[in-house]
């Protein structure tokens, strides 16, 4: 039978070495007894299946959307990004602000540019 083979996913090693208070060769084992398990006496079919609903996000397998936070500070950003930029184009209705968070579009001397604001990540240490 030609089975699909294992994956060994770092995250979720990690995950298992803290949560059951195990040894990486434990958690691997287990991690591949698992996969071993679902997918050791299924068709072709069931197996397709299986690994779908090993990669689903939560119980329905529907991908989970986060409900992002409104930055006000990033808007003002913007809003004043597009105010200068209104100031130097030739027509100030060309200036869209496209996402009124990150990004923003206008059209200069008959070139279209965009401005994607992006703030990094602080590192943790």
């Amino acid at each position: 039978m030609n089975r699909p083979t294992f994956k060994l996913n770092e995250t979720e090693v990690n995950l298992m070495m803290q949560k059951l208070q195990i040894s990486r060769e434990e958690a691997i084992q287990l991690l591949e007894d698992d996969y071993n398990d679902v997918t050791e006496e299924l068709t072709p079919e069931q197996q397709r299946v299986a690994q779908s609903m090993m990669r689903a996000e939560t119980k329905t397998g529907v991908a989970r959307k986060r409900k992002m936070k409104v930055n006000e500070v990033r808007r003002f950003i913007m809003q004043e990004f597009a105010n200068c930029v209104s100031q130097f184009v030739e027509d100030p209705s060309q200036v869209e602000i496209t996402n009124s968070e990150r990004e923003m579009t206008f059209v200069y001397q008959n070139e279209t540019y965009k401005i994607v604001l992006s703030k990094p990540r602080e590192k943790k240490d």
